[in-house]
């Protein structure tokens, strides 16, 4: 909620167990519509395919379509897996309408876990 804040917009926040069922799901007053869906798909995303949703993001962006049509891999940054060692533990994904302060203020989350 904090780093939200701090970038002056509202969203949704999901943190999600292993295997990215939803443990946490927060959506923000004066949220976008939208965004309880996005950060559901990324925090799904993230913790399945144990991997960052701006890596995929980044590769749709240089044409690497095929991910489109991988089922529960969101192309969406905001996204991350959390670890502890090497054990994918859950995920947290934050959506607004920004998806470059989605990737700012997913990692400070992260971080902050």
């Amino acid at each position: 909620r904090k780093a939200l804040a701090e970038q002056h917009i509202n969203g949704c926040i999901v943190i999600a167990d292993p295997d990215g069922v939803p443990l946490y799901v927060e959506r923000q007053v004066n949220a976008t519509p939208n965004c309880l869906s996005a950060a559901l798909g990324k925090a799904k995303s993230a913790a399945i395919f144990k991997t960052d949703t701006n890596v995929s993001y980044e590769g749709l962006v240089k044409g690497e379509v095929h991910n489109l049509a991988v089922p529960d891999l969101s192309s969406n940054p905001g996204g991350v897996p959390l670890f502890v060692g090497k054990t994918v533990v859950g995920s947290i994904a934050i959506s607004t309408p920004d998806g470059s302060k989605d990737l700012a203020v997913v990692h400070a989350a992260a971080n902050a876990l």
